[in-house]
């Protein structure tokens, strides 16, 4: 197969003397070349609707409740894109944008001042119909909570 080059948005490949199983093989003096649009992906964002200020109780195993406040700003896969506190916890961070659907955030969360917290965490934001959304994670045993937005 000859070169592949994709310059501002096509690809362009040329092939010369390939053998493909099944195929009758071209003339040595048989060049082809495609041209095929290239369309950019789109970056994943935080959908606007996970955007504001989220507080809720985190269920953890047998242990009591605990409150979380998550303030989401917005971002896209692998930059911040809000803080988080737990205030009983005394610990507190930040969330980076692992991956997002319409309906759905996963983050990595990394505590940046440290009271009784794990220090990275990854938490998925689920929404659900009544525009509350599902606070869960697996790690130390599993969690979660349902978060509501007051901002």
């Amino acid at each position: 197969m000859g070169a592949a080059v994709a310059a501002g948005g096509i690809l362009a490949s040329t092939m010369t003397d390939v053998n493909f199983s099944g195929f009758s093989r071209p003339s040595s003096s048989t060049t082809e070349t495609s041209v095929v649009a290239v369309q950019p992906v789109p970056q994943a964002v935080v959908p606007q609707q996970f955007h504001g200020k989220w507080v809720g109780q985190v269920y953890q195993g047998s242990d009591a409740p605990y409150p979380v406040e998550l303030v989401i700003a917005g971002g896209a896969v692998g930059a911040t894109i809000g803080s988080v506190t737990y205030p009983t916890l005394r610990c507190g961070g930040r969330w980076e944008l692992r991956a997002t659907s319409d309906n759905k955030i996963s983050a990595v969360e990394r505590i940046e001042y440290q009271g009784t917290c794990v220090e990275t965490v990854d938490i998925d934001l689920d929404m659900q119909p009544d525009g509350q959304a599902l606070y869960s994670f697996k790690t130390q045993g599993g969690g979660q909570g349902v978060l509501r937005r007051v901002q």
